[in-house]
Parts: structure tokens; sequence; C-alpha cells
């Protein structure tokens, strides 16, 4: 009975999509054998349905081997020297580079969310979007990783709990 609950077990796992996610990719940066061994799970974990995110605050922070086998791009932020990476690597038109570019940083004023530009590669090409992050009061203060605000959130859960907290800071 037991092997049968495993191999059932098994056979659930192997059709799900995992996620790997490793953030602050940027303290790996220089260290040649992490990366090596990125671009290798990139290319070999699709067949085992394992997704694999990268995360830093620079899109210098990665390889360009990682950068040419990467599907999708979620970027909040770049720098005008990343343009020619955006335009040639994954064929985003430059007039939609610059232009978000001028966009205001941060939330919108009128808390409709944060402009991100989404870049998905696709079978037909690639898929480039300007559009808007929005996230609710209650993970805006759970994510928020200000000094101020996160001082405030810690303070308020030590008293209320978290669950609590963030309803007041929301």
């Amino acid at each position: 009975e037991y092997h049968e609950i495993a191999l059932k077990r098994i056979n659930q796992l192997d059709q799900e999509v995992k996620t790997k996610v490793y953030d602050e990719l940027h303290n790996a940066r220089g260290i040649d054998f992490i990366w090596e061994n990125l671009d290798t799970q990139e290319r070999e974990q699709r067949k085992f349905a394992i997704r694999t995110v990268l995360s830093t605050q620079y899109l210098r922070d990665y390889p360009e081997s990682v950068l040419k086998s990467a599907n999708t791009l979620w970027l909040i932020r770049y720098k005008p020297e990343d343009i020619p990476v955006l335009r040639d690597n994954f064929n985003v038109p430059e007039f939609m580079l610059k232009r978000f570019l001028k966009m205001p940083e941060g939330p919108a004023p009128d808390g409709s969310g944060v402009p991100v530009l989404g870049v998905f590669r696709v079978k037909s090409g690639t898929l480039a979007r300007i559009l808007k992050f929005t996230v609710g009061p209650l993970e805006l203060w759970a994510l928020n990783s200000s000094p101020k605000d996160s001082a405030l959130r810690k303070t308020l859960t030590n008293k209320l709990g978290s669950v609590r907290a963030r309803k007041i800071l929301a």
C-alpha cells in the first residue's frame, strides 16, 4: 500500500511545474562556477518542468549566456546603456525602450501600479509590452523593503501580529 501511494505522489510531482528562485543574484558576480551551473540548469531543467527565476537589480549582473537563454524578462528599471542588450538580444524596439525610460519611477500617484517592461520570447518571436504591475496595499506593505517602512512594519508586527499590522498599514 505504501509503494502505491508513493508512486502516485511521484507521478503527481512529475506533472507539476516546479519553480526555483534565486534572488539577489548580483552576489554571485565573478563566481564563474555558479553561473556555469545556472546556465546548465536553465538548458536542461525545462524537460523536467522546472522553471528557474533569477532576480537582481541590474541587467548587467547577468552573463551573456544566461541572457541568451532567458525566455521572460520583467524590468522595473534599466539603464540607458542596457538598451543595446535589450534591442539586440531580445528584439525590443528601441522606441519602446526609450519611452519606458522616460516614465516616472515607482508607483503611479493615482495608485494604479508600477510600470514594468515585460519581454516574452515566444515561438513566433519576441513580445514586449509596457504594463502596470498592480499590487494591493496589503502586499505592498508586506513586500516593502525601505528601511523606514520596514521598521514601522516590524514595530507594529511585534505589538499586534503580522496580519493585523499589515491591515492597519494598508
